[in-house]
């Protein structure tokens, strides 16, 4: 099975800067499943191979340094799925985890939100929150950028989540 998506779209500032934005998504995937005989089945259904890699563009016409947003899962040999996910630029290596609102030292709440943060080394700059607080998971998606950051930064990875979002409402993840 191979499934492809692709999409762009621009970004604009208060200040009139845009970026482009350019998503792609593939994947493939490979399996073995069971035939029957009669009433019985031979075999068992089983993913031999697996591989899924969203990677996302954004730059503006006169930028020297694009930033390249990268998700990709495989199937490594023992059977186990590993993600490989992060932001790249020329200067830059910004890494994403996996956050929700109960992490220690926070205050536990039964529904807690989820999302992603971001880390330019041990800083965390900005933050994409997938599910809110709350019995209706109430503040969906919604994006937050440290005080302080470049124009170029804010809009880069605002154009980015905005890629991831669309992505995860087309594809009802998260």
């Amino acid at each position: 099975m191979n499934v492809q998506d692709d999409f762009s779209f621009i970004v604009e500032n208060s200040q009139g800067e845009t970026s482009l934005i350019e998503y792609l998504m593939k994947v493939s995937k490979e399996e073995k499943s069971s035939f029957p005989i009669g009433e019985f089945y031979f075999g068992e259904d089983e993913v031999l191979a697996y591989e899924a890699a969203i990677s996302i563009l954004a730059y503006s016409i006169e930028d020297e340094d694009p930033w390249l947003y990268i998700d990709a899962t495989t199937l490594n040999e023992s059977g186990e799925y590993v993600r490989k996910w992060g932001i790249s630029s020329k200067d830059k290596m910004l890494r994403i985890e996996e956050t929700d609102s109960n992490l220690a030292g926070r205050r536990q709440r039964e529904f807690p939100a989820y999302g992603w943060e971001v880390f330019d080394e041990n800083t965390g700059i900005a933050a994409i929150q997938f599910k809110g607080p709350g019995v209706m998971g109430a503040n969906q998606y919604q994006i937050w950028l440290k005080d302080g950051l470049e124009e170029e930064v804010k809009l880069k990875l605002t154009g980015i989540f905005m890629a991831i979002i669309h992505h995860s409402l087309k594809n009802m993840i998260y």
